[in-house]
């Protein structure tokens, strides 16, 4: 007998989770409140008793409506089945259009029946049409014709499978936050020069195999941990001195760029945190005047192409950069509150020169990112960058300005409560309307995996449960008050599975916390290499094959979190409830992951930290990792948290620079000195 209530049969056939785990691991059921809302952002009114009957005879009627699915994903070895709905009776025609004006496929009809429903004033008929297999990989279209009526959907073909490193070999990765860096070339925050220099150590003096870079993207200074756009680069990054044009500016010129790095540099000049906003400021002054340096005819013309292959989603980021530079912020007024706003046509016109400029700007940092990579592995990192995909991006950011009709409005992503998060946060990320995602042919997605994947050999996903899930907080709610909204995983993992195809780098995901070992497995039958953190419950060490990381980037580094640095400053900023118990935790959680290191002998019972540190990293060489990574931090002996998860906590996030052990800055110049990083490296050596 079914006990569910309408509301829960609603919520469920949207795809929202009626039940969560608990603080316990047990199922608690989610209020009526916040089933209520979600399903209002998805566009589906839930208020009243007769709301919800009509929501639920629209939610059964509504594929019927379509002529054909919102999107379709195929993989390519196995083709699939498409159901499309007509009138009863009327003939049908299917092709598909193959990306690239490649040709026409036509699509048979499959002898497959289905009883005809009532819908409305009409009585439709559904017709089963096979896609084949072995159709080119791609973003294809297809079509449908009846009754004088034409209709377009995506069909995305994607891989089976992607090829994985081999596993006769330890890679050994240098996970590096390029804001943390220090040097004597940048203007008071690392750039991507200063990488260039690091990996050029890493690789030539402690033999690493690729560079792990954090998002390059533009942090949310409003919400620790979260960007602004999961695509563009922070022009905070670019080393101006390296732009071509830099070489030929007028003597004039070159001394309001010089003084314009004197003012950053100040802002950055010791160990303690940098003002972003400063160096910013004088960074965007620097490129404003470089900006304007005749480029020569071939250099000009490689801009023109990146500008017409960044399309419009080039030119939405650079107008939407262009209208926060002219209104003085994030605030946008309404006659430009998103891109299909009545006043952005004039405003773009209006604004014209400094849309070119961020046109430019981000064709400069596409260009430097290119060098990264490619000097990387002249190097001897054979692998040379790896990027970081985040699947997340701001509700005041271009990416959600850009495509404001994906949004569920009253609703925004955050993180669950949980064992390492007992309250969870609400980071004010986007939530996709999933269906109108897939009626976009889920490009947002596409194209966060696009620009990491670009320039780099291997690209690590933050958080693998985003392509399952997302947890979706209601407007103005505290973050226990949401739930899950689920995700086309097959769709997300066979995008994420073509993009690498064919930027032909490796995948990482981070699925340590998936619960769902069958989660687990079929992100490792798409050819994706899993992640364990050896920090996490259940303390197991890791998997044969997969990467082992011993901290994450938003976490303390390896020291601070042995003495519960952590738990201390969180308690200072008054954001733990408990924190006596959080406390208690901690040493638990120590202790069991020493013990595991203990056992495996690369540890001893009086080890000093530092030892500690060197003996985690050797147990985890020693797990059967395919992929050991080494932060930077634990390397020099940083013990400063570089981030807390709390919106509108004071802690200067994101800002703080790489010291060592005693708090002394590091600057990129002391790296091939540092004996603290070889020693380190020596531990995660094959043969160690």
């Amino acid at each position: 007998m079914d006990r569910t209530t309408p509301l829960e049969r609603l919520a469920a056939a949207h795809g929202v989770a009626t039940t969560v785990p608990g603080a316990d691991g047990e199922l608690v059921d989610v209020s009526e409140g916040t089933l209520i809302a979600v399903l209002g952002a998805l566009g589906v009114p839930a208020t009243t008793a007769d709301q919800i009957a009509f929501s639920l005879a629209e939610a059964e009627a509504e594929p019927w409506r379509s002529m054909l699915p919102p999107c379709t994903v195929v993989r390519s070895s196995v083709g699939a089945q498409v159901p499309v709905h007509v009138t009863d009776g009327d003939e049908v025609e299917v092709h598909v259009e193959l990306e690239g004006d490649e040709g026409v496929v036509e699509l048979e009809q499959s002898d497959v029946w289905v009883e005809p429903r009532q819908v409305g004033s009409r009585r439709v008929g559904r017709a089963t049409f096979t896609v084949p297999d072995g159709l080119p990989l791609g973003y294809h279209v297809a079509v449908a014709r009846s009754g004088g009526v034409e209709v377009e959907a995506p069909l995305i073909v994607v891989p089976d499978r992607l090829d994985v490193p081999p596993d006769d070999v330890i890679v050994r990765a240098l996970a590096v936050a390029v804001a943390s860096l220090r040097s004597q070339s940048s203007w008071g925050v690392g750039d991507l020069g200063d990488l260039v220099d690091v990996a050029w150590t890493a690789a030539r003096n402690d033999g690493a195999d690729v560079v792990l870079v954090d998002p390059l993207q533009q942090a949310n200074p409003q919400v620790p941990g979260s960007l602004l756009t999961n695509r563009w680069v922070d022009p905070v990054y670019l080393r101006v001195e390296d732009i071509r044009e830099t070489g030929y500016l007028s003597s004039a010129d070159r001394s309001l760029v010089e003084w314009s790095a004197e003012e950053a540099r100040d802002a950055g000049a010791d160990a303690g945190p940098v003002d972003l906003d400063a160096v910013r400021t004088a960074k965007r002054a620097a490129l404003d005047v470089v900006h304007q340096v005749p480029r020569s005819p071939a250099r000009q013309a490689r801009y023109e192409e990146f500008v017409e292959s960044g399309g419009q989603a080039l030119e939405n980021f650079a107008t939407w950069s262009a209208l926060v530079d002219h209104h003085g912020g994030l605030d946008l007024p309404q006659a430009v509150m998103s891109s299909r706003s009545p006043g952005v046509h004039a405003a773009r016109a209006r604004l014209a020169d400094r849309v070119e400029l961020h046109r430019w700007i981000q064709w400069v940092a596409d260009e430097q990112r290119a060098d990264t990579h490619r000097r990387a592995q002249e190097a001897g990192a054979l692998l040379g960058v790896g990027q970081t995909v985040v699947a997340g991006s701001a509700l005041d950011g271009p990416d959600a300005w850009a495509s404001s009709t994906l949004v569920a409005r009253g609703a925004a992503v955050g993180s669950a409560p949980g064992a390492e998060d007992a309250a969870g946060s609400v980071r004010h990320e986007i939530a996709w309307n999933p269906r109108e995602l897939a009626r976009a042919g889920f490009a947002p997605f596409r194209d966060a995996v696009r620009a990491a994947a670009r320039h780099a050999s291997m690209i690590v996903v933050d958080d693998a449960g985003a392509l399952f899930r997302s947890w979706w907080v209601p407007g103005g709610a505290r973050a226990s008050a949401g739930t899950y909204v689920a995700q086309d995983s097959e769709a997300l993992t066979g995008i994420l599975a073509l993009e690498a195809h064919r930027a032909g780098v490796y995948v990482v995901v981070d699925d340590s916390r998936l619960a769902d070992a069958t989660e687990q497995q079929g992100l490792a039958d798409r050819g994706f290499v899993g992640l364990d953190d050896l920090r996490r419950p259940p303390f197991r060490g890791v998997r044969p094959g997969v990467v082992a990381r011993v901290t994450s980037r938003l976490d303390a580094p390896l020291a601070a979190w042995l003495a519960g640095e952590d738990i201390d400053l969180q308690d200072s900023l008054g954001i733990l409830d408990d924190a006596d118990s959080a406390r208690r935790v901690r040493r638990s959680e120590r202790d069991q992951v020493l013990a595991r290191a203990l056992r495996a002998g690369t540890t001893s019972p009086d080890a000093a930290e530092r030892e500690q540190v060197e003996g985690l990293y050797a147990w985890a060489t020693r797990s059967g990792a395919a992929m050991v990574v080494v932060r930077l931090a634990d390397a020099v002996g940083d013990r400063r948290v570089p981030a807390v998860r709390a919106a509108g906590s004071d802690y200067p996030s994101g800002r703080l620079p790489l010291v060592d052990a005693n708090g002394a800055l590091v600057r990129v110049e002391d790296l091939p000195q540092s004996a603290r990083l070889r020693a380190l490296f020596d531990h995660v050596r094959p043969d160690a």
